[in-house]
């Protein structure tokens, strides 16, 4: 049972192009990661966060026709910007990246309402955003199928030899989590009790990775797992 669905996009960016970084003066690019770092790079970039999360707002006002009464104006923290309206909950963030600290990682999140409501406004979602989504995930109740996930693990690797044919598979040495990737397109599939999460290598509409996420949790948690697997390579 799909209790959330999430859609997301990331990109990385140079510290010193941030619209609040004051080049040859005071502004120093980060050789550290830490606190105080991050809370420079959050400031830093305000202005961006702003100004992709005030244009979701007008686009979503205005492409999805929400009445003035249910629209709610976007809300701001430190490196974060937020939108919700009653289809979506939207937020856009920065943070430090650890392994360079002179760079950072903007994300976009996107997490709807319902399946049922996105069916309303699928025509016209993708108009309200300047990126591209790439990820898609759904998450359902954990630790109510353990016992199950494993089974589902066992069966993958007992059919491995067909599977192959399409998919490259493979799995945690504690069965917590397997991976699917698919041999040609490279989308790739990660499924752990508690979520699905699909990464796309190519340019998707949201509904059509609406439609994937769904289709592979219905095939891959089949009542009848062989059936789900064997509908997989399609």
């Amino acid at each position: 049972m799909i209790t959330r669905i999430f859609f997301s996009y990331s990109y990385i960016s140079d510290v010193k192009s941030l619209p609040g970084f004051v080049k040859g003066g005071r502004d120093k690019v980060p050789k550290e990661f830490n606190d105080y770092s991050q809370k420079q790079i959050a400031n830093w970039a305000d202005k961006d966060i702003q100004e992709n999360v005030d244009a979701v707002a007008t686009k979503s006002k205005n492409h999805l026709d929400i009445s003035a009464r249910k629209f709610k104006s976007p809300t701001y923290d430190l490196g974060l910007g937020s939108f919700d309206c009653e289809y979506f909950k939207y937020n856009f963030s920065v943070t430090q990246l650890e392994d360079d600290p002179s760079k950072c990682v903007f994300q976009g999140l996107l997490e709807i309402e319902s399946a049922e409501s996105f069916d309303q406004i699928e025509d016209q979602i993708d108009s309200c955003f300047e990126y591209k989504f790439d990820k898609a995930v759904s998450t359902f109740p954990k630790g109510e199928g353990e016992s199950d996930f494993k089974e589902l693990i066992y069966t993958l690797d007992d059919n491995k030899k067909n599977l192959e044919a399409v998919f490259e598979f493979s799995y945690e040495n504690d069965f917590s989590q397997f991976q699917l990737v698919h041999k040609k397109a490279r989308t790739q599939i990660n499924v752990s009790e508690s979520a699905l999460e699909i990464n796309f290598k190519s340019s998707e509409t949201l509904a059509s990775m609406l439609e994937v996420l769904k289709d592979l949790n219905q095939k891959i948690f089949s009542p009848v797992i062989s059936e789900g697997l064997l509908l997989l390579e399609s």
